[in-house]
């Protein structure tokens, strides 16, 4: 018997090789069942598998056999009007397009007259209460007080310390406010962003370090509510972090606990809740969210930073009894949003929206110092000398740092307070008008300053009422999964409430006209389910996610193509017809409308 043979039929050589077996076995199963558990079950994975398939199947075979992909004849057909959209003055041949630096530099008299041609194109509809977020307070003092802190402390950067001591102690009193208005322990600590993605990236990244330090997790994951604002998803591909999409309650939208619970697993580092959430400005159960993540072990992160500079206040403002009892909180201190609710272990808090600072600062709140550390980035090796920063940016605007501060020390707590409930209140109206419209459903209750409402009427389809507001000068919020309209609503809004109120009705009433003559042609009326080209089909997702990559492009457009054409609005839906539908090419036409 030869020695091969006999060393595959030895004991050893078989346990050997059942162990290799049974381990990749294991590998392969734990990695199904984290397949199947991140989808939400197994009917739940195989109706992804079965809508997702078929046309990853297609595109790849349109490759292979070198014929067009339908989805990129569709993209290509709209992308020149999406950029004429965005882009419009660098379709403007009366303009000059800098594309290159000026060969001799201008003097500072030309570069202001050149800045003001630049500023007669932004809209002038900013500040006439029509707008949903973008800007929050319309106050001239505040504004001129922020530029001046802006101009003093111009060239100043936080990341030399030692030369900008200023920044460097107003940076760390902003911080300290913040946590203030959170009730956060002796020991906490925190960092300014520059903006709430960047507290939401931070976040993430401090869980995932902090669990692989302290568990020894390798494969983690997060659980959210799919309302939780989309910078999650984008931490989550950033650093390697899978992310679970539990449903909300379809009454109350805010998350089902039940689902989230059933997400959780041994490589669940976080969990995430909103405070308020941006599509329907409903909070989460924080309070109960709480109690779940110290079952698990886990971290619970809350993303207030929206409304954080409201909801904050609300209970000094007079609406605390109702914000207590729509967060189930019951607890004698605090009001049920901050660190008083155990198991909450950091809040992310936009300095720059209802906080009033001037864009590019934000906050990212721990329970502890030990925690925040977790977020850091230090180098040891590098022939520069030893490297480190708190978060994404190494160098740092400290200009933006002074006019936040400013702004924070000139409104104070009393101010913040009247803010909130200025705000509040207007959002009440809203909300109560919009009831009152026939046909029209406020979404979930909406405690603070965003409030959505949707068509219950088949005849009404809301994505006409959005296209009339828009044309009457209003820019609103278009939501998906349902379709709907949201409002933000800022110190701005409160002189457009009945405006708005009337506007809606009547375009409700336009709607509902339009939908009467589709059913008198023998049309069926029109779906009330997506509002958003790409919230239907899974072709409409891809064209959709295409498209909106072809926006992001054409913000950095500067100037004309040579050769560059635009197709009529006839020639592009004929394109597009012909590679989606015409279904699809009507959806997304309308859809282009909108930008």
């Amino acid at each position: 018997m030869s020695s091969a043979l006999v060393l595959y039929n030895s004991v050893g050589y078989r346990i050997a090789r059942d162990a290799i077996f049974w381990l990749v076995l294991l590998k392969y199963g734990v990695d199904a069942v984290d397949y199947v558990t991140a989808h939400g079950g197994i009917r739940e994975t195989v109706l992804y598998a079965y809508k997702t398939l078929p046309l990853s199947l297609g595109r790849y075979f349109y490759r292979i056999f070198g014929r067009a992909d339908p989805l990129e004849v569709a993209v290509s057909a709209a992308a020149a009007r999406v950029a004429q959209k965005v882009a419009p003055s660098a379709f403007d041949q009366s303009l000059t397009h800098y594309t290159q630096l000026p060969t001799k530099g201008l003097g500072a008299e030309r570069v202001i007259a050149e800045l003001l041609k630049y500023k007669s194109r932004d809209s002038t509809t900013v500040y006439d209460g029509k707008v949903s977020g973008g800007v929050y307070s319309g106050e001239i003092e505040g504004r001129e007080l922020a530029a001046e802190a802006v101009k003093m402390f111009i060239h100043s950067n936080p990341l030399h310390p030692s030369l900008f001591e200023s920044t460097r102690a107003m940076e760390a009193e902003v911080v300290s406010m913040v946590l203030h208005m959170f009730n956060a322990p002796p020991d906490a600590g925190g960092v300014l962003t520059s903006g709430g993605s960047e507290s939401l990236l931070m976040a993430v990244k401090a869980y995932r370090d902090w669990a692989r330090d302290v568990k020894g997790i390798t494969k983690p994951n997060i659980v959210v509510p799919l309302t939780l604002h989309p910078a999650v998803q984008k931490a989550t591909e950033f650093f390697s972090v899978q992310i679970r999409k539990v449903d909300i309650d379809p009454t109350t939208l805010k998350v089902d606990l039940g689902a989230m619970e059933r997400a959780i697993d041994r490589n669940t580092i976080a969990i995430f809740g909103s405070l308020p959430n941006y599509p329907y400005g409903v909070c989460d159960p924080i309070p109960a969210l709480g109690a779940l993540a110290q079952k698990y072990g886990i971290g619970l992160h809350i993303d207030a930073c929206l409304g954080g500079f409201v909801i904050a206040f609300m209970d000094k403002a007079g609406f605390g009894d109702g914000l207590k009892k729509d967060l189930g909180w019951t607890g004698k201190h605090g009001w049920g949003g901050g660190f008083e609710v155990e198991g909450v272990t950091s809040i992310s808090c936009d300095t720059h929206k209802y906080g009033f600072a001037p864009k590019g600062t934000s906050t990212i709140l721990y329970r502890s110092s030990e925690l925040r550390r977790y977020q850091y980035s230090v180098e040891t090796g590098w022939p520069g000398g030893l490297y480190a920063s708190h978060g994404v940016l190494g160098s740092r605007p400290g200009a933006l740092i002074a006019g936040c501060w400013a702004v924070l020390m000139k409104n104070g707590e009393d101010g913040y307070i009247n803010s909130s409930r200025e705000i509040v209140n207007t959002a009440r109206r809203i909300a109560q008008g919009l009831n009152k419209i026939p046909g029209i459903q406020v979404m979930g209750n909406p405690i603070a300053s965003v409030v959505a409402w949707r068509s219950v009427d088949p005849l009404v389809d809301i994505s006409e009422v959005g296209h009339t507001l828009n044309k009457r000068g209003w820019h609103l919020g278009s939501l998906q999964l349902p379709s709907a309209l949201h409002f933000s609503v800022t110190l701005i809004t409160a002189r457009a409430v009945d405006q708005l109120l009337a506007d809606t009705a009547e375009a409700v009433k336009a709607a509902r006209e339009m939908g009467k003559a589709a059913v008198a042609r023998g049309e069926k009326p029109k779906s009330n389910t997506t509002v958003v080209y790409g919230g239907g089909s899974v072709v409409e997702k891809a064209v959709a996610a295409e498209m909106a990559k072809v926006y992001l492009d054409s913000i950095y457009k500067a100037a004309p193509t040579d050769g560059f054409t635009v197709s009529t609005e006839d020639e592009m839906r004929e394109t597009m017809s012909k590679a989606i539908g015409k279904e699809g090419a009507n959806k997304l036409s309308k859809a282009l409308e909108t930008i």
